[in-house]
């Protein structure tokens, strides 16, 4: 089973398009979720770049900002794009099915429908068709300044 369920805090302002697949209109935002690890050892946030479609999308752009505290539930897909040196790069992306505000900000913000859920199968089909038409579900230049940073 591939599944992933984390919390963790909106790394930055979630990027929220539509994209034209033939006569449909898909809503689809990309984010990034940072998370500390339980290991007292390694200190150091993991980054997560995250991907919605549908109800969830609709949510996350509406509801959640940079600092957020967010929890999420999806499963992990591998991708690999190439670059303008056509240099392949690997990475991995959560399909996100459903998301949650965390309780403080519910009395915060004083909202009831908090949680959003995207069928799986929904949001798989609208990711390959998606991939198909050359949408990339990460943002390369964020992706590599994250990736550039823990490398310096």
């Amino acid at each position: 089973m591939n599944e992933v369920i984390f919390s963790g805090r909106m790394y930055q302002i979630p990027k929220a398009s539509y994209a034209q697949i033939d006569d449909e209109k898909i809503l689809c935002c990309r984010f990034v979720v940072g998370v500390k690890p339980l290991s007292v050892i390694n200190s150091e946030i993991d980054y997560f770049s995250c991907f919605a479609t549908g109800e969830a999308a609709i949510k996350v752009k509406s509801m959640f900002k940079e600092g957020c505290n967010i929890f999420l539930r999806g499963r992990m897909r591998n991708l690999v794009f190439k670059d303008e040196n056509q240099t392949s790069h690997y990475t991995n992306v959560v399909l996100v099915e459903t998301v949650e505000m965390e309780n403080s900000q519910i009395e915060e913000n004083g909202k009831i429908d908090i949680a959003a859920t995207t069928d799986y199968k929904e949001q798989e089909e609208n990711f390959l068709k998606l991939m198909e038409a050359g949408y990339l579900p990460i943002d390369e230049e964020y992706y590599y300044s994250i990736a550039m940073k823990n490398f310096s």
